[in-house]
């Protein structure tokens, strides 16, 4: 399984030589995977495997299973989830931090997804949106890096950063390399911050807006919505919802 967990998927005969398994323990091994709902067919010439979110949370070090505490990293994605959909329409957000695409930089904590309507057009546009989030205190600007790999499937990338003071300042020093990179690599910041008990996010730099490829975008809903089903179904909600608006209903 630690074979298939930083990879979308692998042929069969690719297992086979980097286990040295033979063809009769690989079935044997595949048949018990697919049945214990750990792996599932990918569809590859030859055919083969990739890990379901079953297979992906038991393939996880003992650490991350177990979840963290209170006042990590991961504690955020709730609330940055609900203060991008507060009060908004046409828009979605969900937490793909912990889903596993291959190469070291490609699963936004948050992405969210809007659709913008052009009914004189009789048009629509889903936009992808993501979200890098680094704790207060916790940043480096390896964040950066991560959001500006975002930009091959989104059209808005965006580092957050947690701020517990009361003001914000684009020129604090604290955050000066961070915010020069933001600006050399095309990548957008943006401030959590508390305001009676709940976050609100601030948009610091705007993301300059991308032009990823069409099969781009839809190659990377398509995996995280086979490991997110909820996802998906609030997306045909979504799609299903701006339809009536589309035709000036």
């Amino acid at each position: 399984m630690d074979l298939l967990a930083e990879t979308d998927g692998l042929s069969s005969a690719r297992i086979k030589v980097e286990l040295k398994m033979g063809d009769d323990r690989y079935d044997e091994v595949r048949e018990e995977l697919i049945d214990e709902g750990l792996a599932e067919k990918y569809v590859c010439r030859g055919g083969g495997l990739r890990l379901t979110r079953k297979g992906e949370k038991d393939a996880s070090p003992e650490s991350e299973r177990q979840g963290v505490g209170v006042g990590s990293e991961k504690s955020l994605y709730e609330p940055l989830v609900n203060a991008i959909v507060s009060g908004a329409s046409e828009v979605m957000a969900f937490d793909t931090s912990s889903l596993r695409k291959r190469g070291k930089w490609q699963n936004p904590d948050i992405t969210q997804i809007s659709v913008e309507l052009y009914p004189l057009l009789r048009r629509r546009r889903v936009v992808l949106t993501t979200y890098e989030v680094k704790q207060w205190g916790a940043w480096d600007v390896t964040a950066v890096f991560e959001a500006a790999s975002h930009a091959r499937f989104a059209h808005e990338v965006y580092v957050v950063l947690e701020w517990a003071e009361p003001t914000f300042s684009i020129s604090d020093p604290r955050i000066g390399h961070i915010s020069r990179e933001c600006q050399r690599f095309g990548v957008g910041l943006a401030t959590m911050e508390l305001f009676y008990k709940k976050y609100q996010l601030h948009v610091q730099l705007e993301s300059p807006k991308k032009k990823p490829a069409d099969a781009d975008v839809e190659s990377w809903l398509d995996y995280a919505f086979s490991r997110r089903k909820d996802a998906k179904d609030e997306f045909v909600r979504l799609m299903d919802a701006s339809e009536p608006k589309l035709q000036g209903k």
